[in-house]
């Protein structure tokens, strides 16, 4: 089901781990008006989709990119919204709609995680 409703995309995350991105066919524009855009402010060596534009080889972290957006939005308790609270209430979620046990099994792989480590 996942695979033939999302695309997919491997990141390193922390320690260089891989990471799966999942997004639906039509971000795929998006991504797509990124490269453009890049090529006008970001060095032609530096390989990242999600480039620091004053470097040759740097990325932008999503970590801390999200943690200033979360702060500047002025919400209250910003410190609840971290990446693993997420995928916590992701994982609860996915519990509580009719998925199948193949589809949370290839969900669990999708995420670089055991069905057990979040999928209880």
């Amino acid at each position: 089901m996942l695979a033939k409703k999302l695309k997919r995309i491997i990141t390193e995350g922390k320690g260089s781990k891989h990471v799966a991105i999942l997004f639906p066919p039509y971000i795929q524009t998006y991504v797509e008006e990124l490269i453009i855009a890049r090529r006008h402010c970001v060095s032609d060596t530096n390989e990242y989709l999600f480039a620091n534009p004053n470097t040759q080889n740097r990325w932008l972290s999503g970590y801390h990119s999200v943690k200033k957006l979360v702060q500047e939005s002025g919400i209250e308790n910003p410190s609840l919204f971290t990446s693993t609270r997420l995928k916590k209430q992701i994982a609860t979620i996915l519990q509580v709609i009719d998925m199948t046990q193949d589809e949370l099994e290839q969900f669990a792989d999708f995420m670089g995680h055991t069905r057990e480590t979040y999928y209880r």
